[in-house]
C-alpha cells in the first residue's frame, strides 16, 4: 500500500481554499506567496492560524504572562479579539 503524502491534511485544506505558511530555517512561519507551494517533503507547511492565536502565540513568545486574564483582554481589546476559555 501507498504511504500518504506527509502533508496530505494541509494540502487537502489548501486545496479548499485555506491559507498556506511554510517554516523557514529560523522557525517563523511565512505565507506562501506562489500560486503552488512546492510541497518539499524537507520543508514545514501548516494552515495559515487564526489572527487570537498568531497573536496569543506571538505574546507567549515574547515572554507576556496571558494568565492575568484581565491584562490580556485589555491588549487584546485593541485589536477586536476575546480570549477563548
Amino acid at each position: 500500500m501507498n504511504k500518504p503524502h506527509i502533508h496530505k491534511d494541509t494540502i487537502i485544506a489548501w486545496a479548499n481554499g485555506a491559507q498556506i505558511q511554510y517554516q523557514d530555517f529560523e522557525g517563523e512561519w511565512f505565507d506562501v506567496q506562489s500560486y503552488s507551494p512546492s510541497w518539499s517533503e524537507g520543508t514545514n507547511f501548516r494552515v495559515k492560524l487564526d489572527v487570537e492565536t498568531q497573536l496569543t502565540d506571538w505574546l507567549i513568545k515574547r515572554n507576556w504572562d496571558l494568565s492575568d486574564h484581565q491584562l490580556a483582554t485589555q491588549l487584546l481589546k485593541k485589536f477586536n479579539i476575546t480570549l477563548k476559555d
